[in-house]
């Protein structure tokens, strides 16, 4: 068993063919490239991530496998399935926060595949957007139960899909970005508390997003940059 395996979903250390760890790290990351570039504007937008390092010969997904690590792989994954979610909004005290934990900052996310998923979230991947003032983190679980009724066999099938919870922190604005696929509530919360507990945050509170700060925003789009429209740094200009 090699051992990256801890890090990297039993299904598909199992459907890879590898002859050493090396190999699976980057047979693992060509899988999960070509899924975002299979998906619609997945090219587009893997030509953007290469674009930010200057990587612009030769085949997307082969060239980024070697480039990015399995943990940025992770990253872009878990932002592209949330990237049209609708967002929901904390504000937190930072005084007392603390963003050196160096043990939850590694080149290949979580080391939770040891065990199976259930509907606990867990946290998955922690990737430095910069140095210390925006931080996202990826949580996943198991999401509910769905039945799919196959209409030439008359079979229902019944299957679980894997939810995802992504938090990215703003520290100098102490603002907590939430977006969530196939989650729900309770997950949203129980992950919320272990991000408030790993980074030492206080008095989070959920914020509603009102008419005057859309409009607000709308008043300053222009300041916008073309990367964050394009779901990349969620940067602005001042």
């Amino acid at each position: 068993m090699s051992e990256y395996s801890k890090y990297i979903p039993p299904s598909v250390v199992s459907r890879l063919k590898y002859s050493n760890d090396d190999e699976l790290l980057k047979e693992t990351k060509k899988l999960y490239l070509t899924e975002i570039k299979n998906k619609w504007g997945g090219k587009k937008f893997l030509e953007i991530i290469a674009s930010k390092y200057d990587l612009n010969k030769g085949d997307i997904v082969d060239i980024l496998s070697v480039y990015l690590k399995l943990s940025e792989v992770y990253y872009y994954l878990s932002y592209f399935f949330t990237a049209n979610q609708s967002k929901e909004i904390c504000i937190f005290n930072s005084k007392k926060a603390v963003v050196t934990q160096s043990e939850i900052f590694n080149d290949f996310g979580q080391p939770i595949w040891i065990e199976e998923l259930n509907d606990s979230p867990k946290l998955w991947n922690v990737i430095k957007e910069d140095d210390n003032n925006h931080i996202f983190l990826s949580y996943i679980h198991m999401g509910s139960e769905h039945t799919y009724f196959d209409p030439i066999t008359h079979v229902y099938k019944r299957y679980n899909e894997t939810a995802v919870i992504n938090y990215r922190l703003h520290f100098d604005d102490d603002i907590i970005e939430i977006s969530a696929k196939k989650s729900n509530q309770k997950a949203i919360e129980a992950s919320l508390t272990d991000v408030s507990r790993i980074f030492k945050l206080s008095d989070i509170k959920f914020k509603e997003i009102t008419d005057i700060d859309i409009r607000k925003f709308d008043a300053a789009v222009e300041k916008v940059t073309y990367e964050r429209r394009e779901g990349d740094e969620a940067s602005v200009v001042s």
